[in-house]
């Protein structure tokens, strides 16, 4: 009998850590998809000490929630906002311009999924332009629907329904400097026999 109690004791006290190891992991965002300032970071600007990365794509998917079948923001996604406003604000994705990929599952009209997948998209992208003042030609939103499913999951899959942040490597127009800029830093402008102009430094 004292062995079987004892037993009993062990089970109730097995699950009780369970429990609480499911509400420190529903605390701590784990199980709802929920993506850390330094997960974001991470994912985004992987490969800090290489010069050349070309070719590799930097995305993360986060499962930002929307209000059923609707491209409404649900109250919960504000926390993911939040934390991805600050990292796509902040200075290690300061040289990314930033594509928002809205994507679907495969339930219901493939033209529908495209469509709300872009709204959603779009709608994520107004509330950081919004909330953070991010640069709007930064920031690009475009819906994929169902065409990009994830491997090795069942079409209708939950985790198909996500947001896809993509950081794309800036391409800014160098400034373009006349020759008086020039002068005026510094430089010395003298004519050559065929009519350009120099700059001597």
């Amino acid at each position: 009998m004292m062995a079987k109690r004892c037993r009993y004791a062990a089970g109730v006290r097995c699950a009780l850590l369970a429990a609480l190891a499911a509400v420190a992991a529903t605390a701590a965002g784990e199980g709802d998809g929920y993506r850390t300032l330094a997960e974001i970071e991470s994912a985004l600007v992987p490969l800090d000490v290489l010069v050349d990365d070309d070719g590799i794509r930097h995305s993360v998917d986060l499962r930002i929630r929307f209000e059923f079948d609707s491209a409404e923001l649900a109250p919960s996604a504000e926390r993911q906002i939040e934390v991805l406003g600050e990292a796509l604000a902040g200075p290690r994705l300061a040289a990314y311009d930033i594509r928002i990929v809205g994507h679907t599952d495969a339930r219901g009209d493939a033209a529908y999924n495209q469509r709300l997948s872009r709204e959603r998209a779009e709608a994520v992208r107004r509330r950081l332009l919004q909330d953070h003042g991010l640069d709007a030609v930064r920031i690009q939103a475009e819906g994929k629907g169902e065409s990009e499913l994830l491997d090795r999951l069942p079409p209708n899959a939950a985790e198909h329904r996500r947001v896809e942040i993509i950081a794309v490597p800036a391409e800014r127009a160098a400034p373009q400097h006349s020759d008086d800029d020039a002068i005026h830093r510094g430089g010395r402008a003298k004519d050559t026999d065929g009519g350009m102009r120099v700059i001597d430094w």
